[in-house]
């Protein structure tokens, strides 16, 4: 049997109960300016009819000495009895025994979890997810329909344009269920997401609606770049047919989410908060978009925190996508062609780079790097001319959006999408030549902007996250007002863009090479090159040393 040896302690364990205890005695001494420093701030507080006493060394004999008195000489003899008869008290065994208790409920415990694990989760994940669906509906649902309201007042349509939108969603969603492919699933499901959008715009709110059409835009994007690592359909033996029990479930708690939010309106007893938002927001957030001042004033705290949350999703899910290591900008055209030996597209025989014309122009220069298969002049063309346009909608979302539909996070989708656009149009090398950056360092950078402005409202002597007004009379201009939300505001814009072209760079860019790398591939252009800026050769397998291979 192995001997463990045991080492006493050394002099550092006993350095925290000696500082706490030489600290007692001092502060006892000190009872006095420490009750100067701390009565002031109990003064502030409620006293419910009690005076205050004052912190001292000494307030006399009294009650409390006494007290103390007893508490010492009655706890002195009863440990010198106990100690005395501890044969006699402690030589049989109580029927109740607090050990034996505590460990009889700890076995207990471990036996329920053991059978419950057992019989609700087997290793398969259709049983886990109806496992907890169901307790998802049954439980609140039981909870509700017990309660003390009996009746639920349900409001109807306003409009006829509104059940054409609501039958649309339905029947996209039931499609979705049904439908192989998958690229038009996912399409049928953006259709619920745009309807959706339609509904709030229906309803009159416009900034729900715009950023509900440009989130449901990226997402489609997003599902339709992963996709092309996937087979068109599922594979056979992956099919699992029409299951009753899984539609019925699903239909249930689609069913209870609606009954808990007619539950929801229903329990407000008083005038609704809403109604004194938009004065509130323009006298304390001094903007007119209650949305918008909401996100970056009221609860800017929960805004940085999810900004937050973002930026580490997007680090995680690059991070998952690079595996060995993580790029840095995404690939430029030029980083393809410095050594003259990455040809452009073209048919066979097409003349090199040095044989192009100097005042040859092209409406995208990274769509000259690809397959010509894959290449659509109209979508070039197009790509080029309102690129341009949705720079100037993204910086107008971004400086209306504190009095008008838009805000940070609006304008940075709208600039994401213009990315996007650029990516399809021109390839992996076309989002290098339209963003040149990092995007950790556009992350980073916007989550600073944002944080710094809870420090800034600190050091100024104002709580955190708080905002001011400036007001200033320019030429041409006239009076302009300017909120420091705006810079908070800028934070997100950047973290949203950030986040978008890291998603295309992995998601994307980096796809495009494992494509490339994999000879037998039906994505892998034939002409496309292989590397970029900080694209290890290595990594695809291909790339000859001294060169960029074609």
């Amino acid at each position: 049997a192995a001997v463990v040896k045991m080492h006493p302690p050394g002099p550092l364990f006993y350095l925290a109960p000696t500082v706490l205890a030489v600290a007692g005695v001092a502060a006892g001494f000190a009872a006095g300016p420490i009750g100067s420093l701390l009565e002031p701030h109990a003064q502030t507080l409620p006293s419910y009819g009690h005076e205050l006493e004052h912190l001292a060394m000494w307030h006399g004999f009294g009650l409390p000495v006494v007290f103390s008195i007893i508490v010492i000489v009655a706890g002195a003899a009863l440990f010198l009895l106990v100690r005395r008869l501890r044969e006699r008290v402690f030589g049989f065994r109580p029927l109740l025994n607090a050990d034996r208790m505590y460990d009889a409920t700890l076995r207990g415990a471990d036996t329920l979890s053991l059978l419950l694990t057992r019989n609700t989760q087997r290793g398969s994940l259709p049983i886990t997810q109806g496992v907890i669906l169901s307790t998802m509906i049954i439980l609140p649902l039981v909870v509700l329909f017990t309660g003390a309201r009996t009746s639920l007042e349900i409001a109807g349509f306003d409009a006829a344009s509104q059940v054409v939108v609501g039958g649309i969603m339905v029947a996209a969603a039931l499609a979705a269920t049904v439908l192989r492919n998958r690229l038009a699933a996912t399409l049928v499901v953006g259709v619920t997401g745009y309807g959706c959008g339609t509904l709030f715009a229906l309803y009159g709110a416009p900034d729900l609606a715009l950023t509900q059409f440009l989130v449901e835009t990226l997402t489609l994007v997003i599902f339709v770049l992963v996709l092309r690592k996937l087979p068109a359909e599922p594979e056979p033996r992956h099919a699992t047919g029409f299951k009753t029990a899984r539609a019925l479930l699903g239909v249930a708690f689609g069913a209870a989410l609606v009954v808990i939010g007619l539950f929801a309106a229903a329990a407000r007893s008083d005038q609704p908060l809403h109604i004194d938002l938009p004065a509130a927001a323009y006298e304390f957030g001094h903007g007119a978009n209650a949305v918008n001042v909401l996100l970056v004033d009221i609860r800017a705290w929960d805004t940085l925190g999810e900004i937050s949350v973002l930026i580490v999703a997007a680090t995680g899910v690059a991070s998952l996508v690079f595996r060995n290591r993580r790029f840095g900008a995404a690939p430029r055209v030029a980083d393809a062609t410095r050594d003259g030996t990455a040809a452009r597209s073209g048919p066979a025989g097409a003349p090199d780079d040095d044989d192009v014309p100097p005042d040859r122009t092209t409406w995208l220069l990274g769509s000259d790097l690809r397959d010509p298969r894959h290449r659509s002049m109209v979508l070039e063309a197009t790509t080029r001319l309102i690129f341009p346009t949705i720079v100037v909608l993204s910086v107008y979302f971004f400086w209306a959006g504190h009095n008008s539909p838009g805000g940070g996070f609006a304008a940075g989708l709208t600039m994401g999408l213009g990315l996007v656009l650029r990516y399809l149009a021109g390839g992996r090398y076309e989002l290098g030549e339209a963003l040149p950056l990092e995007p950790g360092r556009i992350l980073g950078a916007g989550l600073a902007i944002s944080a710094a402005t809870a420090t800034i409202s600190l050091l100024l002597g104002a709580p955190a996250l708080s905002s001011a007004v400036f007001k200033v009379t320019l030429p041409l201009l006239g009076d302009v007002k300017l909120v420091t939300a705006l810079f908070f505001d800028l934070g997100i814009y950047m973290i949203v863009v950030g986040l978008v072209l890291d998603v295309l760079r992995s998601l994307g860019a980096r796809l495009d090479v494992e494509n490339v790398a994999e000879p037998n591939s039906p994505a892998a252009p034939r002409f496309a090159t292989e590397t970029g800026p900080g694209v290890n050769p290595a990594d695809t397998g291909t790339a000859p040393a001294g060169g960029v291979s074609r």
